[in-house]
């Protein structure tokens, strides 16, 4: 019954706006699929969010303590831990170092992932950076 006392308050803080997402979620629907249609980048931001984040075994005992954790990325670090957006392709060596350096303090390895910067696109191996016309696959003639 708690939803019904969510919605009561909602009701009271916004009388007359209950019906807005339902009357709007069309338009909202158009939209979303004229992006995805016309700038396939968001859904490289998208994709990731579909799927449940999965707990990893860590292999290395963390500092704080001496036993053996699992971890579970939330949403967020999954996404950009799959696809990375960058303003300046000068700041992809940092990036990279710093996904490897948090890889090494979890004990894991660190995977393949996507960086794109503007209009570039780049796969990066843990220390290979490949220049990609685009990110769903690796042009081997440049």
């Amino acid at each position: 019954m708690g939803y019904f006392l969510i919605e009561i308050e909602f009701l009271t803080l916004y009388s007359g706006k209950e019906q807005l997402l339902f009357f709007k979620f069309d338009l909202f629907t158009a939209k979303f699929n004229y992006y995805i249609r016309n700038n396939y980048i968001a859904i490289f931001k998208l994709l990731p969010l579909v799927f449940q984040p999965l707990f990893t075994k860590l292999d290395k005992k963390r500092k704080r303590d001496t036993t053996k954790l699992t971890y579970r990325p939330s949403n967020a670090k999954q996404a950009v831990s799959f696809v990375t957006f960058i303003p300046d392709v000068c700041k992809l060596k940092s990036v990279n170092e710093q996904k490897i350096q948090k890889a090494i303090e979890f004990g894991t390895i660190l995977q393949l992932y996507i960086v794109v910067n503007n209009t570039d696109f780049y796969t990066v191996v843990p220390k290979v950076v490949y220049i990609v016309l685009t990110p769903l696959r690796i042009d081997l003639d440049l």
